[in-house]
């Protein structure tokens, strides 16, 4: 499950910005920040996720499927 919600993320995030760079600057945070996060090296927050949806185009229902099936 861990590989599928990471593709899933990295996908949305390339097919709507072209790059994590574009992603994080939208987001207001760095493309290291951004890639830590996607390599499970740091936490998504609340805030973090809702960003990360809104910018996303991801529905609530989806939420679950998109963050917390990230295991370590």
């Amino acid at each position: 499950m861990k590989d599928n919600s990471l593709l899933q993320l990295r996908g949305k995030i390339v097919a709507k910005y072209g790059t994590i760079e574009n992603f994080a600057n939208q987001i207001g945070l760095s493309a290291v920040q951004v890639s830590k996060k996607l390599n499970q090296r740091a936490g998504f927050s609340k805030e973090d996720i809702e960003k990360w949806c809104k910018a996303l185009g991801i529905d609530s229902e989806d939420i679950g499927e998109c963050f917390f099936m990230l295991e370590k």
